[in-house]
């Protein structure tokens, strides 16, 4: 009996002792205040702040891409610090997990550090899926229930502790980004439809020789690399098929390779319209 009540005994104390080691290796933070949407003039974010007594974070969906279903995750924080090494994050529960093994670090104007990464709302289902359970979960639109579900943002190995942001259902954000980066295409004569139609009304005409001079601007991070990796940048035309805006739409954002990337897309790229098809 003694024996049976010392065993249970110290099975408390380890589970408690556990259980605080997981709560040192974590920070869960509440929403400091509501959503927020900024519109700009070649992107659209959702903001929000997270915190505690302890500790402040700043979490962004930043989407520049009107044809990506995804966006760049923003995050900062004025007293975690920020670990180089690879890291991972997901939508809780059931998310799928981007596993971000180029860490890519952006200081803004106020110097602040932001770590940028490629993500989005996708429930990672699908990925074990096959065949008529993939067109079921398709057809009844499962994808809108995982993110009615979705409870926390969890990032782990980007601070030194896993870090655990309490969003609570995220439904609502993509129609959102969506919608203003609908209205910022218009700003520039662009029509909606083009974002889901697949239609491309202008047709690079020298894309083999443009794509062998970049091969040189690569930096060592990509080349070195035995996963492929994609690099693409993102235009906007003029009515004449001029480019008028080029930028690095790749995570990590190198900056040498954005620079003369642009500079020799903006200078060479040589556009031209279907016939019958106005820009």
């Amino acid at each position: 009996m003694y024996r049976k009540v010392i065993k249970l005994v110290a099975s408390l104390l380890v589970l408690a002792k556990a259980q605080m080691a997981i709560a040192q290796e974590q920070i869960v933070l509440e929403p400091l205040a509501n959503w927020e949407l900024e519109r700009r003039a070649d992107e659209c974010l959702l903001r929000r702040s997270f915190g505690s007594s302890e500790h402040s974070v700043t979490l962004e969906l930043r989407r520049h891409d009107p044809w990506n279903g995804g966006f760049e995750v923003a995050v900062t924080s004025d007293d975690l610090s920020m670990q180089t090494t690879p890291f991972t994050a997901a939508w809780m529960p059931g998310g799928v997990e981007a596993q971000i093994d180029l860490p890519f670090v952006e200081i803004d104007a106020q110097g602040r550090r932001w770590s940028l990464f490629a993500h989005g709302l996708w429930d990672g289902a699908p990925v074990r899926l096959r065949g008529k359970e993939l067109k079921r979960y398709v057809e009844e639109n499962r994808t809108a229930v995982f993110q009615r579900q979705i409870e926390t943002f969890v990032i782990d190995g980007l601070f030194e502790q896993t870090l655990i942001l309490r969003t609570g259902p995220m439904q609502w954000a993509q129609p959102q980004l969506t919608e203003c980066i609908v209205a910022v295409l218009a700003d520039r004569g662009i029509a909606a439809e083009d974002m889901t139609s697949g239609r491309h009304r202008a047709t690079l005409n020298n894309a083999s020789r443009l794509a062998m001079q970049l091969l040189w601007f690569l930096p060592r991070e990509i080349t070195s690399r035995k996963k492929r990796i994609l690099v693409s940048f993102f235009l906007f035309l003029d009515e004449k098929g001029e480019p008028v805006t080029c930028r690095l739409s790749m995570l990590p954002r190198f900056a040498d390779l954005e620079r003369r990337g642009c500079d020799l897309i903006m200078s060479q790229a040589r556009f031209t319209f279907a016939s019958g098809v106005a820009a």
